[in-house]
């Protein structure tokens, strides 16, 4: 049941992003100013993509939090190191920090939530007469 409450959120996610590439006249002009405007856009969906994959990863994948947080900071610096030798791309020491920034925001995001559900659950005492 969890799993497709994640994949149905991923879609009704895909399908608003979609239809605002499809229609970009919905997008109004003030958020497409301000949101072009930021010094450091790319950076920014750098983090969001990375943390978005981590919890892919993660929770519909179903990999091991420590894997996925090793393997992402890997693949994370492995296309940075690609885009140095690509003549049409350039590496960025920032983009590689967002990607493992993004990673290691869901790491601390998910053991927060995990250290909250086990303190909300009640003990059982058992007592010996």
């Amino acid at each position: 049941m969890k799993i497709r409450q994640y994949f149905i959120f991923l879609l009704i996610l895909l399908a608003l992003l979609l239809t605002l590439a499809i229609f970009p006249q919905l997008v109004p002009s003030e958020l497409k100013n301000f949101t072009f405007r930021l010094p450091k856009i790319d950076t920014i969906g750098h983090f969001i993509s990375f943390f978005l994959l981590t919890w892919v990863a993660h929770s519909l994948i179903k990999v091991p939090l420590v894997i996925s947080v090793i393997t992402l900071i890997f693949y994370a610096a492995c296309t940075e190191i690609g885009q140095y030798y690509l003549g049409f791309r350039s590496a960025d020491w920032f983009d590689f920090l967002a990607d493992a920034t993004g990673v290691i925001s869901f790491l601390l995001i998910k053991l927060t939530y995990l250290k909250y559900v086990s303190l909300k659950k009640p003990t059982i005492k058992v007592t010996m007469k």
